[in-house]
């Protein structure tokens, strides 16, 4: 790859719980109570999914390394978690605490809310996928309805992002993260062609829309576009 345009980069992709198609009380007045009669709490966004991924051009390497968005931090002296951060002190801190922790420093970001994931998956006619294991689950707290079987089907953007946001596995997160990391891996290998190089432009315009944030530019993707296009020729790591 040394000889390829483009220069290392590490991105980090942020996915998002707002939901306003399914939630309604992300801001409420002075006159919202609840059943007790004190006044309500805003529903807070948090960040869902953290996957960070690093292009070495130098090794060949492309690696995804899902954050564990349950990482305890300190906000303030006080003790909390990764997710909470974007809702607490907004997106430019978030990555930089992303980039604390690793030690890699976030080139670019792309934030994607629940709703715009649903629309970006819907957008592209669905994706083929398999789904890993049976996935059943309900909880109206989080807007869930999963019924997916285990086995390889064509998602749209709700069965994509429920299959996203499953939460019963026996190893808690783990396995969830380790689903995102793959179904990235798949996306890439989905885009990501030689074939598709020359309409780097297009793919940018075309797709850019669905997502809520990004600092990652149209000429930053042409600029780079012969090694983030070169993704099978890559060594494709992943940590979860």
């Amino acid at each position: 790859l040394a000889s390829l345009k483009g220069e290392s980069f590490t991105m980090l992709f942020i996915g998002s719980d707002y939901q306003p198609s399914a939630f309604s009380d992300y801001t409420v007045s002075a006159s919202d109570v609840d059943e007790n009669g004190f006044p309500k709490k805003a529903r807070t966004v948090k960040t869902d999914l953290l996957l960070l991924v690093r292009v070495d051009k130098e090794t060949g390497n492309c690696v995804v390394c899902a954050v564990p968005g349950e990482t305890r931090i300190l906000i303030d002296g006080l003790s909390s978690k990764l997710e909470d951060l974007y809702a607490i002190k907004g997106l430019s801190a978030l990555v930089s605490k992303v980039a604390a922790l690793t030690g890699l420093p976030v080139d670019h970001y792309a934030l994607i809310t629940a709703d715009g994931f649903k629309n970006l998956i819907n957008g592209m006619g669905g994706v083929t996928y398999y789904v890993a294991t049976n996935m059943v689950y309900t909880d109206a707290s989080q807007a869930l309805n999963i019924n997916l079987k285990k086995g390889s089907q064509k998602l749209d953007g709700k069965k994509a992002l429920d299959m996203l946001k499953y939460p019963a596995y026996s190893d808690g997160e783990v396995s969830r993260r380790r689903c995102a990391v793959s179904f990235l891996q798949h996306m890439f290998k989905t885009w990501l062609t030689t074939a598709n190089m020359n309409n780097a432009a297009g793919l940018y315009s075309r797709y850019v829309g669905y997502f809520e944030s990004t600092d990652l530019t149209e000429s930053d993707v042409t600029a780079a576009a012969e090694l983030i296009f070169s993704y099978s020729k890559m060594n494709q790591l992943s940590y979860s």
